[in-house]
């Protein structure tokens, strides 16, 4: 689990990979709670279930997090097909205080090969079980984005 009181940027990027994690009807894009998949499949030992993001350290993590590569069999596209929401630290927790206090919800850096900007929201796995607050604290996430940069087609 993260030292909360460790120096992180301002924001963060959280990549999006699929059309249905954007709302667009209502003027301006908004980001939807399915865009936070918690998971554990990286065989966390410590309880937590984790959602990539990449911190904004400086302004070539924009670059990295859009440059993103999946390779899926023998095709490479980009890991975030979408684009990329920036969203507030300051913002996330002011709204998510409970939570972080309780120790449910934190956040670490987590460099990988490719990215050395990386991170991970964590939620706590008992949290994660309750469908109701994990959909609650997804709902408060997306509250905190600061803007929506689309990839161009």
């Amino acid at each position: 689990m993260a030292n909360i009181n460790s120096n992180y940027p301002e924001n963060f990027f959280r990549g999006i990979s699929t059309e249905d994690a954007i709302e667009d009807s209502y003027g301006e894009p908004m980001l939807l709670y399915s865009a936070f998949q918690f998971t554990n499949k990286h065989g966390r030992t410590d309880n937590f279930h984790e959602a990539s993001i990449t911190w904004e350290d400086d302004e070539n993590a924009y670059t990295v997090i859009m440059n993103q590569k999946k390779i899926k069999g023998e095709c490479e596209d980009y890991q975030f097909k979408v684009g990329v929401a920036r969203i507030s630290m300051d913002k996330m927790k002011r709204q998510l205080e409970p939570f972080i206090i309780k120790g449910e919800l934190s956040y670490e850096r987590d460099k990988t090969d490719d990215n050395d900007y990386h991170g991970n929201l964590l939620l706590a796995e008992s949290l994660s079980q309750k469908r109701q607050l994990c959909t609650h604290v997804k709902t408060l996430l997306c509250q905190c984005v600061i803007d929506i940069h689309r990839r161009d087609n």
